[in-house]
């Protein structure tokens, strides 16, 4: 009667092992379908991640080349600047001469013995 019941419970705790066996083995297989899945995911995710990087690099560029555009740019505007304010002052200077010889001319206007003729009298008129 021992042998009996000792091989009935070999024979039964052997159909649980077997049993665990095959639901670790079912397990496993999931698990590493899993895992296949999440490598497939991981790819196009580092894909889309370089191509992403490649095209902030692009961008990167783009904006760099724009920068220095605009730093020429400014410059050019810095020198037009200068050069605007040399004019101007340059302008300012011979209006102030050549006015200054035209009142000249204007208090000496009485003052001539000489005759003026009528077409440059009349174009100190509209002066």
């Amino acid at each position: 009667m021992f042998s009996v019941l000792t091989s009935k419970i070999f024979g039964a705790t052997t159909l649980a092992l077997l049993m665990l066996l095959t639901l670790q083995t079912c397990r496993a297989d999931r698990l590493a379908d899993e895992l296949e899945d999440q490598k497939v995911l991981t790819k196009s995710w580092k894909d889309a991640q370089k191509t992403t990087k490649q095209s902030l690099d692009d961008v990167i560029a783009a904006l760099a080349e724009k920068n220095a555009e605009s730093r020429e740019r400014a410059k050019k505007l810095d020198a037009a600047k200068l050069k605007a304010e040399a004019d101007a002052k340059r302008n300012a200077e011979a209006y102030r001469s050549t006015q200054q010889k035209i009142d000249a001319l204007l208090r000496t206007r009485g003052t001539s013995t000489c005759v003026t003729p009528g077409d440059v009298r009349e174009a100190l008129a509209g002066i």
